[in-house]
């Protein structure tokens, strides 16, 4: 990070230059690429400060696992030795995570996308020791996820994070764990199933669900921004594309004269055909961001109903009887970020007896709270909800709830 910085920075100081003595030659894009450009030169030093402070702190750290190696159907867990002493005050959380990732090369270039299928978080138990405090955590692995599996263009690792919020410096470290099918599932020898995070039964964030008793049974409203960093940063993308189709198509433009000769109108046509598609996918992802910031849902359960309705610009509402609905499943919507850092948001849909689908919750944060959601679905339906986890070079579908 030190090195890509100190490159980027290098590189910036004339162009710093140039926007502080406010060259009027820049043109109106490069009046604001450039200071960009100069800006995104100090994040990296933050950045690379930041990193360093941590790694200074906690570069070190080892995990010991318990049982090893981890166990589908059994035990995955450990303890990590901290530098840091009792008295502080710190919120320790330890999120265990299958990650399918999956690597596209061409001949020019290959790409890596990494997304978690499961995941789970719990609130480690914590003793004190001569050098510091000790984290230790258990989970207790389904028995139909997937193991790991040996690097390919399609395979599945899982990684434990642990984190905190301290002052200073954050502890957030990853670890690449093994997990795999035994004979027999493993189980810790010291085990300790520290408590899931979740909220209270109905004490959920505001942000991202309302529960309320109503007098024929349950409503639950998801309001507009619950995945408001998704939303964003979909934006920024689908802006990036579209802006880049278009200085593109402005530069051929001005170098072959518009459509005043030969030469530039089959300037301007070739181009057009390129700024068709990136003005394509930044317009999608533009209104996906849209969408993604300003939609709401509301589930209404009760009286053998349920009502979902939707709003976005309008409204569409839909009711199904209790009676129709085949299944209810828990599975992962979208994320943000890869790997054991990504934050996954979930979806809980009824699937219906003829081929349809019900949405009965979206953009919720954490396995954890999807879950406890599911609770007081099956409450008011009598169906127990299922997690199913897809991907495309499998497919599996979990145990019930």
């Amino acid at each position: 990070m030190w090195l890509f910085a100190v490159i980027w920075n290098t590189l910036g100081l004339p162009i710093g230059w140039l926007v502080f003595k406010g060259n009027e030659d820049l043109g109106v894009f490069l009046a604001w690429a450039l200071p960009l450009f100069v800006l995104t030169g100090v994040a990296l030093l933050i950045v690379a400060v930041r990193e360093t402070m941590r790694w200074r702190r906690f570069g070190g750290l080892t995990l010991d696992l318990d049982p090893f190696p981890g166990s589908v159907g059994g035990h995955m867990g450990g303890s990590v030795d901290l530098p840091l002493r009792p008295s502080d005050t710190f919120e320790l959380k330890t999120t265990l995570a299958c990650v399918h990732v999956r690597i596209s090369k061409s001949s020019n270039s290959s790409s890596r996308f990494e997304s978690v299928v499961w995941s789970r978080q719990v609130t480690p138990e914590v003793d004190r020791t001569g050098t510091g405090v000790r984290a230790r955590f258990t989970f207790a692995l389904p028995e139909d996820v997937p193991e790991t599996e040996d690097p390919s263009a399609s395979y599945h690792k899982w990684t434990v994070r642990v984190a905190a919020k301290l002052p200073g410096a954050d502890l957030d470290q990853a670890f690449e764990i093994p997990v795999y099918r035994t004979a027999e599932p493993l189980l810790a020898e010291n085990a300790v199933v520290g408590e899931e995070v979740a909220p209270d039964r109905d004490d959920f964030p505001s942000d991202v669900v309302r529960v309320e008793r109503a007098g024929r049974g349950l409503v639950l409203t998801y309001p507009t921004g619950r995945e408001g960093v998704m939303g964003v940063m979909m934006m920024i993308f689908g802006a990036v594309f579209g802006g880049s189709g278009l200085f593109m198509m402005g530069s051929v433009w001005e170098m072959g004269g518009g459509f005043s000769t030969p030469f530039g109108t089959v300037l301007v046509l070739f181009t057009g055909m390129f700024l068709s598609v990136f003005g394509g996918v930044g317009l999608f992802l533009v209104l996906a961001g849209v969408y993604t910031l300003i939609n709401s849902l509301e589930v209404e359960i009760g009286g053998r109903e349920i009502v979902a309705t939707r709003s976005f610009l309008f409204r569409k509402r839909r009711t199904v009887r209790v009676e129709d609905v085949r299944s209810i499943e828990i599975g992962v919507h979208s994320q943000s970020g890869q790997g054991a850092k990504a934050k996954v948001y979930y979806r809980i849909r009824a699937m219906l007896a003829d081929g349809g689908r019900l949405p009965l919750g979206d953009g919720i944060l954490g396995s954890h709270m999807a879950e406890r959601i599911g609770d007081l679905i099956e409450e008011e339906t009598g169906i127990k909800p299922e997690i199913v986890i897809r991907n495309k070079k499998r497919k599996w579908k979990g145990k019930k709830v």
